[in-house]
């Protein structure tokens, strides 16, 4: 099985990265999350060779499947 690639804009940035896409919510605690969600993607050397390795929040609005 392989993991699907995306392709998006690191937020606040002019930077497209290709990487896996993380979905985050804020642990409110007592097993309780907030309402709110961002998307963070994880770049690996796998993922996009020479890329900006780690992790980054994205703009929502910019994520795309990578083929």
């Amino acid at each position: 099985m392989e993991s699907q690639k995306y392709k998006a804009k690191i937020a606040g940035t002019d930077t497209e990265a290709i990487g896996y896409i993380i979905e985050m919510r804020e642990y409110l605690g007592k097993g309780a999350y907030g309402s709110g969600t961002d998307y963070h993607i994880c770049i690996t050397e796998k993922s996009m060779k020479g890329g900006p390795y780690g992790t980054y929040k994205v703009d929502q609005e910019s994520i795309e499947l990578y083929n």
